[in-house]
């Protein structure tokens, strides 16, 4: 555009050209003016002013037309003039030039120390990750250890409970088995006491009982007064003043054999005091089927029984109480029957 020493270019010869055209004119009076400008990063600088680093305002009239608000002008005479202000625009553009570009090296330097700075502290932060994720790691592998046994130690303590649990339940049985056994006993101990001994007999010996702390045990005053040891009393005598024999089949004798029975761990003396109990309770109990289940009850509160329910009126089918007041039939039934036949 400018040229090159001796072959001048574009720009050069235009101010020549526009020059020789003002000299030609001599009836004209003409006014030459003088501007230069930059448009930079879409911002419109003037070269010939103090300060280049104004931006400008492109502004546009109806007289005029389109113009730059504030742009210094000169008035130029020849073509020497105008080469002079555009050498001065030059300057002023290469100082602004030169100048932009050391803002921009520092600018550059600037955000290479920060850039610097952050990959300094990334760096050190990526190192403390690293360092926390080892430790982390380190961490959760020691818990990983101790989760595993204590998960060993838990699956241990499930099974000792689980085997606890399992001897408790077999205790539990066999402690609800003897309870079951004990009052059954206890059931029929008391029928045979209730019906042994009158309620007179128990209030007498409950009112002389005295708990003795060196026995251990509840006692009775003046035992050689009470029990065996009195002499027997005699009975009445008969018609014929013959005192007449003790049977075995009496209740006294009965009671006694019932009472006074032996504990022996023979399995037939076993059987055999089965066989005497079971002859010493005929008397006195019954094995009745009713609607509350099927067992031994006392004769006499059977009995009883039996002459409430003969007050109902009488219906149309006849009472089953003489079958299911019947005692099923034993072994030893069987036995002593066979021998009576024979």
């Amino acid at each position: 555009m400018e040229g090159y020493g001796d072959q001048p270019g574009i720009i050069p010869n235009s101010f020549k050209h526009v020059f020789d055209k003002v000299a030609i004119s001599k009836n004209k009076r003409i006014l030459v003016r003088a501007s230069y400008l930059e448009i930079y990063n879409e911002e419109i600088r003037d070269l010939l002013s103090k300060d280049p680093k104004n931006a400008l305002d492109l502004k546009e009239n109806a007289d005029s037309g389109v113009y730059v608000k504030g742009l210094t002008a000169q008035v130029v005479k020849d073509a020497a003039e105008i080469d002079h202000v555009m050498q001065t625009g030059k300057k002023n553009r290469s100082e602004d030039e030169l100048r932009r570009t050391k803002l921009e090296l520092e600018e550059r330097k600037r955000q290479e120390l920060t850039l610097a700075r952050e990959l300094a502290e990334q760096e050190e932060s990526n190192l403390m990750r690293e360092e926390k994720y080892q430790s982390l790691q380190e961490e959760a592998e020691a818990k990983a250890r101790k989760l595993k046994k204590v998960y060993t130690k838990v699956k241990e303590v499930l099974g000792d409970i689980k085997a606890m649990e399992k001897a408790h339940s077999r205790e539990r049985e066999d402690l609800l088995d003897t309870i079951r056994q004990l009052t059954a006993q206890l059931k029929l101990k008391s029928l045979a006491l209730d019906y042994f001994m009158p309620p007179e007999a128990v209030v007498l010996l409950e009112a002389r009982a005295r708990w003795n702390d060196e026995e251990d045990d509840f006692t009775l005053d003046r035992l050689e007064l009470a029990g065996n040891t009195l002499r027997p009393r005699q009975r009445p005598p008969s018609a014929s003043s013959v005192r007449r024999p003790e049977t075995s089949s009496s209740d006294k004798s009965r009671a006694k054999k019932f009472v006074m029975t032996p504990q022996n761990d023979d399995e037939d003396d076993e059987i055999a005091r089965a066989e005497e109990l079971e002859l010493a309770r005929n008397p006195f109990f019954m094995y009745v089927s009713d609607n509350e289940g099927d067992g031994y009850a006392p004769a006499a509160s059977r009995k009883k029984q039996s002459t409430s329910s003969s007050s109902r009126p009488k219906t149309a089918k006849k009472s089953s109480s003489k079958s299911s007041s019947k005692r099923p039939e034993t072994a030893s039934s069987k036995r002593r029957s066979q021998k009576a036949h024979a």
